[in-house]
């Protein structure tokens, strides 16, 4: 997965740092910091889990074209107290990771909205 995690401690700090505290707790059971290579080392179950955790549910979706013979993938976000609007890929992805990336800035950018 290609996440920009300086883009995501930029645009996203509280996420960010939430994550960072949720990273050592939960991946290292331990109390302190979280080091730049510890958002590297996550994979996409990682942050589904820390999201699951904080009440936002991903989910990646094929969508399968008869017509063409090829999957699409696109993704929703569910949750308590989440506005519907703008909670749903508008368009279709090549592949899972593509839009599994994409799910992931959603995500963020709704737990930010949360923790102002």
């Amino acid at each position: 997965m290609n996440i920009n995690w300086e883009e995501i401690k930029e645009r996203y700090p509280n996420s960010y740092k939430m994550l960072g505290i949720w990273i050592i707790s939960y991946k290292f059971k331990s109390i302190g910091w979280a080091e730049p290579k510890d958002y590297e080392q996550l994979c996409y179950c990682d942050l589904e889990k820390f999201f699951d955790d904080n009440g936002i549910i991903i989910e990646i979706l094929a969508n399968f074209d008869y017509m063409e013979g090829f999957n699409r993938f696109s993704w929703s976000i569910t949750g308590k107290n989440i506005n519907r609007e703008n909670t749903y890929s508008k368009i279709d992805y090549e592949t899972r990771n593509e839009a599994k990336e994409q799910a992931i800035y959603k995500a963020f950018e709704i737990l930010e909205k949360r923790l102002k």
